[in-house]
């Protein structure tokens, strides 16, 4: 899997466990979640991967920041 991939899975894992229904509830419930987990050798590049997700909030909308206001 490459960088592009990799950062792709990722927001769309983030962007499903952030998903609410009509009700307001999480379509996939806390309990039923399960944590990131980012494997690779030293110097790859996945902290890096994990920073630009989380700096792009205007590239991806308020799904993966709850707290922004919706458009």
């Amino acid at each position: 899997m490459n960088i592009k991939r990799a950062k792709e899975e990722i927001e769309h894992t983030v962007k499903a466990y952030l998903a609410k229904d009509t009700m307001g509830e999480y379509a996939i419930p806390s309990i039923r979640q399960r944590p990131i987990l980012l494997m690779g050798p030293p110097g790859i590049g996945k902290t890096a991967i994990m920073e630009q997700i989380a700096q792009e909030p205007e590239r991806r909308g308020p799904a993966l920041h709850p707290a922004a206001p919706l458009r």
